[in-house]
This record gives structure tokens, C-alpha cells and sequence, in this order.
């Protein structure tokens, strides 16, 4: 599967897919945009608010942002881009 940004446009997965295979939605680096947002609904959910914060040793493994909070995660997501917007 390939992924596009609604925000910034960039693409990120596996360049081998046709276009009826891309689909959207923030990428890692937008999404932290969005931190208040994020930590209401992870209060609301029932998890520690703790999205963005620097921690590294995150124990909340069903939390939605999990993948986007961990700075570790994100160097490895920079390594699937395929394209970036000059937005």
C-alpha cells in the first residue's frame, strides 16, 4: 500500500502499487500539528496525554498515535518516502 499526506502531499510506502492503491491521510510529521487535538482524544479514550512529548519508552500499545509519537518510528517512516510536495 501507498500512502499520500491530505496535508503536505507527501507519498510514503511501497512504490510498486497502482494509483487505485494510494490512500490518504496525515503523515507523521503533520499529524504533530495537530498535538492538542491528539492529547483531548487520548484523555477521552482512556490513555495517557503524552502524544509528543519525548518519550521513548511508551507503554501505551493500543493508543491510535502510538506510531506517530515515537521519534524512532519516524526515522524509519522518512526512509519509505517516495515523493514530497513543494507545498
Amino acid at each position: 500500500m501507498t500512502y499520500q499526506c491530505v496535508s503536505c502531499g507527501v507519498m510514503w510506502g511501497d512504490p510498486n502499487v497502482d494509483y487505485e492503491h494510494i490512500s490518504h491521510g496525515f503523515c507523521p510529521i503533520c499529524i504533530k500539528k495537530k498535538e492538542d487535538l491528539i492529547r483531548r482524544r487520548q484523555r477521552r479514550e482512556g490513555f495517557s496525554d503524552c502524544f509528543n512529548r519525548g518519550y521513548e519508552n511508551c507503554n501505551e500499545e493500543e493508543c491510535a498515535f502510538r506510531f506517530s509519537c515515537l521519534g524512532q518510528a519516524i526515522d524509519k517512516w522518512k526512509e519509505t518516502v517516495l515523493y514530497e510536495d513543494e507545498r
